[in-house]
């Protein structure tokens, strides 16, 4: 065996096919990964199709934590790990598949066991089945190859691997299927915050804003002292909303926009406030979706008026803006003698215009961007921060806080958030016990409750002494 650097003795990536490159045809693939890239799983099951063994049907066999892969909580994500495991099914063992981990609160093994029909090729180390692990990280693996005609130290170590904790790990893991409908309950803080989303408001002006570069002393100069096309205290910027909807007397198309109705539904109520956004568990997303699509129905209007302008009064609107241009660099020069607006000069900023407005109109014709710009509303998996304990920390003390907030707001009926009101009638606190709560006594609370009902949900109104394990 010999330890192997990734990156320090290595200028290249290294390729995958490099790494599971061994002498024979193919019959078994074993990765065991704290993390993957489905990407990196598609190309290991192209690699698999290609060099396997004729003669024999190949296992694979992927083990991953259940918590980071974010398939109970990222329903696109989990229609990807479906289709890997078609895949994977239609040429292998019916033994192989993706295997979903819960063991302690963060399953953080690296193995892979790579055998052919004449030797066996062993990686351990620092290196997960990712591409930030292959192509960008530093990796220290140690790396080893035997012939399955000796009994080497490696074979005896590999055939452990296969035989006794490949099996340890199956009972501890869900395999992925087509009808996976079984969850594996969070027993930790990390599972629970694991298996949700973060959700994020969008700044909605910001696409419809183009910068201008002013010099500094103006930017401080407020804005209806200088043009009516500028709105609030300058951020060095016009919105292009203004150069429609203003009258032609202050500068503008002076065209009617439809109003943003707002919906009377409350995503938020569904979220819990953290240092990373608005947190919501995987329980609530057809709440949450339900709410999004009443927003978009209702501010649909709005933008697509806006889309329309946009994209047939191009000529008006460019017109428009270098008159503002001109009015504006003449103010600067009759009040600033000892700048100069470079920005204006050679007319760059009408080139910049022409190119931030194609890039516009191409946006909005993007129908994912299209469509979170509507709903003002966007979604990601909930970051995996927990390698980094002052991350970790923050991110888990902050969920704690805005809970223990929502309560201190119950008693004068103020607060109308789901999560805090579940949890608190689930943990069966008083109004005591929630007046004299702490992060660390919460944190404690919630793990022993996951632990004692396994298996249940905590953000169900059911009673789990009724209908789970006591």
């Amino acid at each position: 065996m010999e330890l192997v650097s990734l990156k320090l003795n290595n200028n290249k990536n290294i390729e995958l096919h490099d790494l599971l490159d061994i002498q024979g045809s193919i019959r078994r693939i074993i990765i065991i990964s704290a993390y993957i890239d489905l990407d990196v799983i598609e190309d290991l099951i192209k690699y698999l199709k290609k060099y396997k063994d004729n003669r024999s049907c190949p296992v694979l066999k992927i083990f991953t934590d259940s918590s980071s892969s974010c398939f109970y909580s990222d329903i696109t994500i989990k229609e990807k790990y479906e289709k890997l495991s078609q895949k994977i099914h239609k040429f292998c063992s019916h033994d192989s598949g993706i295997f979903l981990v819960r063991a302690g609160k963060l399953f953080h093994s690296k193995c892979f066991v790579i055998e052919s029909n004449t030797y066996r090729k062993f990686i351990i180390g620092s290196l997960n089945l990712t591409k930030k692990g292959l192509n960008e990280n530093e990796e220290l693996i140690l790396l080893g190859t035997t012939d399955l005609a000796k009994k080497t130290k490696i074979f005896h170590l590999t055939n452990w691997i296969i035989n006794e904790y490949l099996q340890s790990l199956e009972e501890k893991s869900i395999k992925v299927s087509e009808d996976t409908k079984a969850r594996i309950s969070p027993l930790f803080l990390r599972h629970f915050l694991l298996q949700g989303n973060i959700y994020y408001e969008l700044k909605e002006n910001d696409p419809f804003r183009f910068k201008l570069r002013l010099p500094e002393k103006v930017t401080n100069v407020e804005a209806e002292e200088i043009h009516p096309l500028l709105d609030g205290s300058i951020r060095d910027s016009i919105s292009i909303i203004n150069l429609i909807k203003c009258s032609e007397d202050q500068g503008g198309l002076g065209k009617e926009l439809p109003k943003k109705s707002k919906s009377k539904l409350s995503w938020k109520k569904y979220c819990v406030e953290t240092c990373y956004g608005f947190w919501s568990p995987s329980f609530f997303i057809k709440e949450i979706s339900k709410v999004i699509e009443e927003r978009k129905k209702l501010r649909k209007p709005y933008y697509q008026k806006i889309k329309t302008i946009i994209v047939e009064e191009r000529n008006n609107i460019f017109e428009k803006f270098k008159v503002f241009i001109e009015d504006l660099n003449n103010y600067i020069c009759k009040n600033y003698s000892d700048i100069e607006w470079d920005y204006y000069q050679e007319k760059k900023i009408h080139k910049a215009w022409d190119k931030w407005y194609k890039n516009l109109e191409k946006k909005l014709n993007n129908t994912e961007y299209y469509d979170r710009l509507v709903s003002g509303i966007t979604s990601a998996s909930v970051p995996d921060v927990w390698n980094d304990p002052l991350s970790s920390r923050e991110f888990e003390e902050s969920f704690l806080e805005s809970i223990i907030y929502y309560w201190s707001k119950e008693y004068s009926k103020e607060t109308k958030n789901k999560i805090a009101q579940v949890i608190s009638k689930n943990l069966n606190l008083s109004d005591d016990d929630k007046d004299n709560m702490d992060i660390e006594r919460l944190k404690k609370l919630i793990e022993e409750w996951l632990q004692k009902y396994e298996g249940q949900e905590i953000f169900s109104d059911e009673d789990p002494n009724v209908s789970g394990k006591m």
